[in-house]
């Protein structure tokens, strides 16, 4: 009887240890069941997808976190970022973003010098006014090319090189250029016609010698005139004639006191008038520059040329679509 007992009483303490158990059982079978998708099968998204995901930021203008991504493939994915154009992406997205300077170190660091490359890298510089150096790398875009550029982009080169050769003051070699762009694309003509205008004005502007004014101001005013100046001229001409006349009197009358004021007076205008007319001068010559600078101003030209021949994706790369489980 002891036995009996005791074996039933080990039975009835076993059965709480029994159902959790089973209650163990069934909530991992459940858990297996009705888990989410990563639970079951964890795949991580492909280089596609995150391709895909990249170029979606780019189209929605979420450069920075497009340039992020971008940065993530060439790292995680180098043999497949290369061939499917992952770095010039990333230089288009830099120069989308105004980051001009990121732009440049990128491809320097990762010597990227093909004429794809160079060519975004002249545009940029373009973007930052340094002329000389945007000709430069056009111009050996141009000169490397084997197929790489469209001809869109080739005679998007060509406009973007005359306004680079006009501000440098080559202004021959600036209609030399608009002269390689061909008149099929409407809106290249249009820029182009634009652009011959101006580069025209630009060259009937007068432009002044300093050193002449310099020379003519012997002659209180003549200088200013001769700067454009002509109302301050025939001021300067007529206060050093009075001061002079004045001193000349009271040299005759032998009124020292008023003959050394009016003398420093006529001292003061004349020294004046030689200063004024370099200034001017000068500052004629500049007015004439900023006018070119204001009519050629790339943003004001290029907005539509730019969005279209250099911040669009290359017919070469294909776009990945994106996956409704990523």
């Amino acid at each position: 009887m002891t036995g009996i007992r005791t074996l039933g009483s080990r039975g009835r303490n076993s059965r709480p240890g029994f159902l959790r158990f089973l209650f163990t059982v069934f909530s991992l079978l459940t858990i297996l069941v009705f888990s989410p998708t990563p639970l079951r099968s964890a795949n991580p998204p492909s280089f596609g997808d995150l391709l895909g995901y990249a170029d979606r930021l780019m189209e929605e203008n979420d450069y920075y976190g497009a340039a992020s991504e971008y940065k993530k493939l060439l790292y995680f994915y180098p043999a497949e970022a290369g061939p499917a154009g992952v770095d010039e992406r990333l230089c288009r997205v830099y120069l989308r973003a105004g980051e001009y300077s990121r732009l440049t170190e990128h491809i320097n660091a990762n010597k990227l010098f093909s004429p794809a490359f160079q060519y975004l890298s002249g545009l940029a510089l373009f973007l930052q006014g340094e002329c000389e150096l945007s000709a430069m790398k056009l111009e050996k875009a141009s000169a490397t090319d084997r197929g790489s550029l469209t001809p869109e982009k080739r005679d998007f080169i060509h406009l973007v090189q005359a306004v680079n050769y006009a501000r440098l003051g080559d202004l021959s070699r600036g209609r030399g250029e608009l002269g390689l762009v061909p008149n099929g694309r409407p809106e290249m003509l249009e820029v182009k016609v634009m652009l011959k205008k101006d580069l025209d004005l630009y060259a009937k502007m007068s432009r002044k010698n300093p050193a002449l004014a310099l020379g003519l101001s012997v002659i209180p005013g003549a200088g200013l005139m001769y700067a454009g100046s002509w109302a301050e001229g025939i001021g300067t001409l007529l206060a050093g004639g009075i001061s002079l006349y004045a001193g000349y009197q009271n040299f005759r009358d032998k009124d020292w006191l008023n003959l050394a004021l009016w003398s420093a007076a006529f001292l003061y205008f004349y020294a004046k008038n030689f200063q004024s007319a370099w200034e001017k001068t000068k500052k004629y010559n500049e007015d004439a520059d900023s006018f070119l600078l204001r009519r050629l101003n790339g943003n004001f030209y290029f907005q539509r040329l730019f969005e279209r021949y250099s911040l669009a994706p290359a017919p070469s790369c294909s776009v990945y679509a994106i996956r409704r489980s990523f």
